[in-house]
């Protein structure tokens, strides 16, 4: 399963208002971009993660994520 990078940072930027927005309302100060940079990398790391797992359930990868 693909996933366009570009929809991704769309979601990351969409989310870090919504979490600036809340986090603002209990007084915590938190910079958009950074709060979207987190988000990004976090959505990159989970994506990478699940690519990884179905390919392992395929058996195309090992644990170690060498080719078969």
């Amino acid at each position: 399963m693909e996933f366009s990078k570009t929809q991704l940072m769309n979601y990351a930027n969409m989310l870090a208002g919504i979490i600036v927005f809340v986090m603002s309302a209990f007084n915590v100060v938190a910079d958009e971009a950074q709060v979207a940079f987190i988000l990004y990398a976090v959505f990159t790391l989970v994506v990478s993660g699940y690519s990884f797992y179905q390919r392992f359930q395929k058996n195309d990868l090992t644990l170690a994520g060498v080719r078969k």
